[in-house]
């Protein structure tokens, strides 16, 4: 007996193609990187401040455990990021305090809020003993001549 191999042709055309998978993996996570690194806004909520000629910069507005009452346009209390109610300013400025937060309250409260919210809180804040009160505001940009 006899066997009989058959030649086969082998096709030389070459293959073209890019592996994308490890391209797509080095892409996801550099998205996941970037997502994690972006820092918050600061505290969360934004308001259209009152602008005044002489402002005085408020550095410790900044740091994590100041405490920040931010009232908007629609009457809407903020306890730092957390939607709250008038009423319950003082227990929350309490709890603060005993974690260490300075004595001093930031209130950033919208140009067009009525006058008796603002006065709710600063009922709320002076019940839980805190006298240093401090409103953030924007600086208007001086006119050349009108001082």
């Amino acid at each position: 007996m006899r066997l009989v191999r058959k030649k086969h042709k082998k096709s030389r055309q070459l293959v073209c193609g890019m592996d994308v998978s490890a391209l797509a993996g080095i892409l996801l996570v550099l998205v996941v990187i970037v997502l994690l690194t972006i820092p918050p806004p600061p505290h969360g909520v934004t308001t259209a401040l009152p602008r005044v000629a002489h402002a005085i910069q408020a550095r410790n507005a900044g740091r994590d455990n100041a405490i920040i009452v931010t009232v908007m346009r629609a009457e809407d209390v903020f306890f730092r990021n957390d939607k709250s109610q008038t009423s319950e300013l003082p227990a929350r400025i309490d709890e603060c305090l005993k974690k260490g937060a300075e004595k001093r309250i930031y209130i950033r409260a919208d140009a067009r809020v009525r006058y008796h919210v603002i006065r709710e809180i600063l009922d709320g804040v002076y019940s839980a003993g805190v006298e240093n009160v401090t409103f953030l505001v924007d600086e208007r940009k001086s006119q050349s001549g009108i001082r």
